[in-house]
């Protein structure tokens, strides 16, 4: 933001917020749930050998192009559980 755009947010009262982006495996996601979510579904499996799985998108996307919550289906979980 330069100098200018913050005298103007001065000026009208506007704030801004920073917005957390997580990033796993290519693609990036709003919610901390689902990128801990797909993390879990990709090493669960390949935990058994040394090599690296990658699969594609579902969706068809590229993966850098894909944001949550539409990147992948979405669960509620207990951050402090393994």
């Amino acid at each position: 933001m330069n100098e200018h755009e913050e005298r103007l947010m001065f000026q009208y009262g506007i704030t801004a917020e920073t917005k957390a982006v997580f990033r796993y495996d290519g693609y990036r996601y709003e919610r901390l749930a689902d990128a801990v979510n797909y993390a879990r579904t990709q090493q669960a499996p390949s935990q058994m050998d040394d090599t690296p799985h990658h699969t594609n998108d579902p969706h068809g996307h590229d993966s850098e192009s894909v944001t949550a919550p539409d990147a992948r289906p979405s669960t509620e979980f207990d951050l402090g559980s393994s």
